[in-house]
């Protein structure tokens, strides 16, 4: 009916021969890049807000997320032993394998990694010794790299048990109470580098409930390589503008082989990079570039800053970091309580450059 309208001819015509190869609309669900633009808005008005927030107040998010973690770690305790039973927010599959305040246990997993890293920053700033403050964290470390280890999560608990990792190793020494020349600060942390390290090889070659170490060998038959190569040759067809945030389960619908069908339907790329890309085409590149730009000022900065400053800044990049490499085989940004994680580490980064900066 509309292509025999009265001057649809005429559209058409005009169309075709000022840009034949162009297409009708910038976007393949205008509803569907609506809702993302909306998150979008709030995330970026989330960083606005998160720039302004001080110094106190900025420690008193670390002991927000420290909680959310600890609760989490309640949820996602219930859930295991309950086979899935109690806590069954979201109706979810991924209900037994302790995602906690998540529907799906890759994001558990990831979050219980940000907040242990908060909460190493948050120890690291109390009247402590070195040795309590160590002892602090490892006790809870231990309980939130087993939960992740027994949910499955491969990515979660690599990346977490990096996190941790780089708490113990590269948050300033005056922060753990460790001068310079202390002759405990290197086989304090490597102790508990060792312990973290030791954890980490034990779940890839134990078999434990949650199918850790089988799962980390299946790596190469896991469904994203197969979605991966498709989203990159889908990213070059909608190059240069995108087919539309938010529009990528709709996109990739239309060149999914029959032979790869599953019950359910590919929501995402499972790789933040690559989506952005078909979603946004050229434009993507821009907050990307600035992301990259923005981690190489805070490790630049770092150096120069005071031992508190220094603290922020670490947290910031310890957790970008985690965010940005798990956003390489999932898509946790796309997630609120991850997305807000991340604006928040952002803006510890920045903080921390601006001040320098402004010294």
């Amino acid at each position: 009916m509309i292509a025999i309208a009265p001057g649809q001819s005429i559209a058409l015509a005009v169309r075709s021969l000022v840009a034949p190869h162009a297409k009708a609309t910038i976007s393949l669900d205008h509803l569907a890049t609506t809702f993302a633009a909306l998150q979008i808005a709030v995330f970026s008005i989330a960083c606005f807000l998160l720039h302004r927030v001080r110094y106190r107040q900025r420690k008193a998010l670390y002991a927000l997320f420290a909680a959310m973690g600890a609760v989490s770690v309640i949820v996602s305790t219930t859930q295991y032993v309950s086979g899935g039973a109690v806590f069954d927010f979201y109706h979810s599959g991924h209900a037994p394998h302790a995602p906690g305040l998540f529907a799906n246990r890759n994001h558990g997993a990831l979050f219980l990694g940000c907040c242990l890293t908060f909460a190493g920053a948050l120890i690291s700033l109390q009247r402590l010794s070195a040795e309590l403050k160590l002892g602090l964290f490892a006790a809870l470390a231990a309980p939130a790299l087993a939960l992740i280890a027994l949910s499955g999560s491969r990515a979660g608990l690599v990346i977490s048990g990096m996190m941790a990792l780089g708490v113990i190793m590269f948050m300033p020494r005056p922060a753990w109470g460790l001068s310079h020349s202390s002759r405990c600060a290197m086989p304090l942390r490597g102790l508990a580098a060792i312990g973290i390290v030791s954890f980490l090889a034990f779940v890839a070659f134990v078999p434990l409930s949650g199918d850790t170490a089988s799962r980390l060998t299946m790596i190469d038959s896991d469904l994203r390589w197969s979605i991966w190569q498709r989203s990159i040759v889908l990213a070059g067809q909608y190059i240069p503008w995108g087919s539309g945030l938010g529009t990528f389960p709709a996109a990739y619908a239309l060149i999914e082989p029959v032979n790869e069908l599953q019950p359910f339907y590919v929501n995402h790329a499972h790789n933040d990079w690559i989506e952005a890309i078909v979603e946004a085409g050229v434009f993507a590149l821009i907050p990307l570039a600035a992301g990259v730009v923005l981690v190489s000022q805070g490790l630049w900065a770092n150096r120069l800053l005071d031992p508190i400053r220094r603290l922020e800044c670490r947290t910031g990049l310890i957790v970008t970091s985690g965010l940005l490499a798990h956003s390489l085989v999932d898509y946790p940004l796309r997630t609120p309580t991850l997305a807000l994680t991340f604006a928040f580490a952002l803006t510890l980064v920045s903080s921390a450059i601006r001040t320098l900066r402004q010294n």
